[in-house]
């Protein structure tokens, strides 16, 4: 008899190991409910009716910086010298407006200069301008001077040719 009660009390009790895997469960799952409620994302859906969280600011600001500096251009050639004038002086290349092909603009003076390597290797004039916008260095890779229609057009092509983009900005004249 004996016997048979312990048995019946052995099959009823909860092991000490059930008892430490039972309340580990439970504290993974109250760790889960609170990594949850942290991360702001309730495991209840949020109600249609709520605001939705302010716009996290964007990480690249040139997509503000460039615009206010961009200097619009016409794609018309027309008004560039044309490719049959003399030889200019001094005076008149003073004058006359001069173009460059702006292929990109890096943070870091590393990327500048393997662009303008790609760019020396299709075979175009290229030059690095460093500048500094809002306490931020940036370093210009511009394909250029290009004087006549024939040597912006060739260059136009050449970058198209090599899917890179570029923006035309015109100096002086």
């Amino acid at each position: 008899m004996r016997d048979m009660a312990r048995a019946r009390n052995r099959g009823q009790a909860i092991p000490g190991w059930g008892m430490l895997l039972i309340g580990l469960v439970i504290g993974l799952f109250i760790a889960f409910l609170v990594y949850l409620d942290r991360l702001g994302t309730a495991p209840v859906a949020q109600k249609q009716s709520e605001a939705p969280e302010p716009a996290v600011k964007p990480r690249f600001e040139f997509y503000s910086i460039l615009p206010e500096l961009e200097i619009v251009v016409p794609d018309i050639l027309e008004n560039v010298v044309p490719d049959s004038s003399p030889a200019r002086s001094t005076d008149t290349a003073d004058r006359e407006p001069t173009y460059y092909l702006q292929a990109g603009s890096f943070k870091n003076g590393g990327e500048a200069d393997r662009m303008k390597a790609n760019l020396a290797l299709l075979g175009l004039d290229v030059v690095v301008q460093s500048v500094t916008v809002n306490k931020v260095e940036w370093h210009r890779v511009r394909v250029g001077p290009l004087h006549t229609a024939q040597a912006l057009r060739q260059a136009r092509e050449r970058l198209r040719e090599n899917d890179i983009e570029f923006m035309l900005l015109k100096t002086g004249g």
